[in-house]
């Protein structure tokens, strides 16, 4: 191989997604990819499975590679750890807006399920 560093292949970016010959070319020769590939992530939204090249993508890895090696991450959870994150920057700025004005700092709480602290 003359790269020795990690490749990543984004079917999204990498198969035309308007011009149906070269998204057709694309996908012939995914199984290539595929081949040479250690691990496949899919970020998985439900309409991930509605086309058939993905169902295609992910039946031609698991042909070539075990189940483990395979990683599905529904694309909601890193949205809503996305969310958690942009959250918590935004109420530790107004923590730094409140020590620089000197007013008492606001306490973050854990809730659990049931509501109790």
């Amino acid at each position: 191989r003359c790269n020795s560093g990690p490749s990543v292949f984004l079917d999204k970016v990498c198969i035309h997604q308007a011009d149906e010959d070269l998204m057709r070319e694309g996908i012939r020769k995914l199984g290539a990819f595929l081949r040479v590939s250690d691990h496949m992530l899919v970020l998985y939204t439900p309409v991930y499975l509605k086309r058939l090249w993905t169902i295609y993508e992910v039946a031609s890895f698991l042909v070539l590679h075990s189940m483990e090696k395979l990683e599905l991450v529904p694309i909601m959870l890193p949205r809503s750890f996305l969310f958690i994150l942009v959250g918590h920057f935004f109420f530790q700025l107004s923590n730094l807006g409140v020590r620089i004005c000197g007013l008492p700092e606001v306490t973050m709480v854990a809730m659990n399920c049931c509501g109790a602290a």
